[in-house]
């Protein structure tokens, strides 16, 4: 994330562990997560814009036809998306709400990098909405073995956080 950049950061747990990853940057943070919004309201170097829609409790999430039709109006030059599972060339979610806009703000997004936990490798939830070989990074955590690593290495970056 570098100083100037538009990005969207969608809803998941994990994805509300990127504050620590983009102090002292000055963006603009667009989001459908009341968690996201909360979390990063208030910070003077980010402009940072909700998008409003229908309330998905489980997911803190905003979700349906008008988060949709807003996305589909956004470019940015990064998202970062949570995903319930990576299984192979797919990247998967359970709801299928979730999964349109993750597919609609990725497409219109320069790079885009999904946020999982290594938990969720090989694992697959009921909407496809996104090709692993189509991602630029799939962002993870240490406990990813070497095996799972090499496999999905063949379709994108896997980048491991630090701690």
């Amino acid at each position: 994330i570098e100083n100037g950049d538009i990005i969207f950061i969608g809803a998941s747990t994990t994805n509300e562990c990127l504050l620590k990853y983009i102090k002292n940057k000055r963006i603009r943070i667009i989001t459908n997560s009341f968690y996201i919004f909360e979390m990063y309201k208030g910070n003077d170097d980010f402009e940072l814009i909700l998008t409003g829609g229908a309330w998905r409790e489980k997911s803190g999430a905003f979700i349906g036809e008008i988060t949709d039709r807003i996305l589909s109006e956004i470019k940015v030059d990064k998202s970062f998306i949570g995903a319930n599972g990576i299984k192979d060339n797919n990247v998967t979610n359970s709801n299928k709400e979730e999964a349109s806009l993750q597919k609609i703000i990725m497409s219109n997004s320069q790079k885009n990098y999904v946020l999982i936990d290594s938990n969720k490798f090989d694992l697959k939830d009921l909407y496809t909405f996104y090709e692993t070989d189509k991602i630029d990074g799939v962002i993870t955590d240490s406990g990813l073995g070497r095996e799972l690593k090499k496999k999905y290495g063949k379709y994108t970056e896997i980048i491991n956080a630090a701690k």
